[in-house]
């Protein structure tokens, strides 16, 4: 676990390094390193980036709940996150009359403390929670995702010069992206190494990891011993809800550099 997580931050340290080095001395540089002088631009890109990890974490893992956690339907993997898209246009209308009568500051505290909300709940959840309540968080989350984003794409608009509005908005879309990026390669280690541990606990009774991938698809799982099942599901539910424990401290991380926003710095 450690060997994988050290290679895959060492290589994108220098991957990064490369690209400052390079962009320094560009002319016409692609992404204008002076935009990161500004302390707003900065926390609001960052806020955008870790609330963006955390959503893939949601589209991919809450879905995997309930294929290989509830064996319903991949159909049914996907209304269970259904809600979110809905709450978030109700949350970019409430962001959108908010940022014309509160500071940024403010705006994005009560998001990041809906969506860290959302995200502590799913931590919370047992293996036995009805399919209703993924729609209720989800629809939380939805809310608390559409007042951040929304709230961090105009704010980065707002506080750079006029003739850099489109470098800022690409600059926002490419931390979102990677953030994404990121996170669900992270998550993929977190919940294989979890798994994998789990694997080793219960090798007596039978249990095999690639009985893993025939659980999380519902029309191979009904193969699978009855009798290992429980094992089985119990093992995919300590891996996902580890993943959702790291996405909780993502968005609490993102919760944490906006504390260090200017409360006076408004559009």
């Amino acid at each position: 676990f450690k060997a994988p997580m050290l290679i895959w931050f060492g290589a994108a340290a220098v991957s990064f390094a490369s690209f400052i080095f390079v962009e320094k001395r560009a002319a016409d540089p692609i992404l204008p390193l002076s935009l990161f002088s500004n302390r707003t631009f900065v926390i609001q890109n960052l806020a955008a980036a870790l609330v963006s990890g955390f959503l893939i974490g949601v589209d991919v893992y809450i879905p995997m709940w309930m294929q290989g956690l509830k064996g319903l339907k991949a159909a049914m993997g996907g209304f269970a996150i259904t809600p979110m898209s809905l709450t978030w246009i109700v949350g970019s209308f409430i962001a959108g009359q908010m940022l014309l009568k509160r500071p940024v500051k403010t705006i994005l505290t009560t998001s990041l403390t809906i969506v860290s909300l959302s995200a502590f709940i799913l931590v919370l959840l047992p293996i036995t929670t009805p399919f209703y309540v993924f729609l209720l968080v989800t629809a939380l989350i939805g809310l608390g995702m559409g007042l951040t984003i929304t709230t961090t794409t105009v704010t980065v608009q707002n506080v750079v010069p006029k003739n850099q509005i489109g470098v800022a908005t690409s600059v926002n879309t490419l931390f979102r992206i990677l953030g994404q990026t990121i996170m669900v390669s992270l998550y993929g280690i977190i919940l294989n190494h979890k798994m994998a541990e789990q694997l080793t606990v219960h090798q007596s009774t039978g249990v095999e990891s690639n009985m893993m991938n025939e659980l999380i698809n519902p029309l191979t799982a009904v193969h699978l011993d009855p009798n290992l099942l429980p094992t089985l599901r119990g093992i995919l539910y300590d891996g996902i809800h580890n993943v959702f424990f790291y996405g909780f401290m993502t968005v609490l991380l993102a919760l944490i550099f906006n504390q260090f926003a200017k409360k006076e710095e408004i559009i």
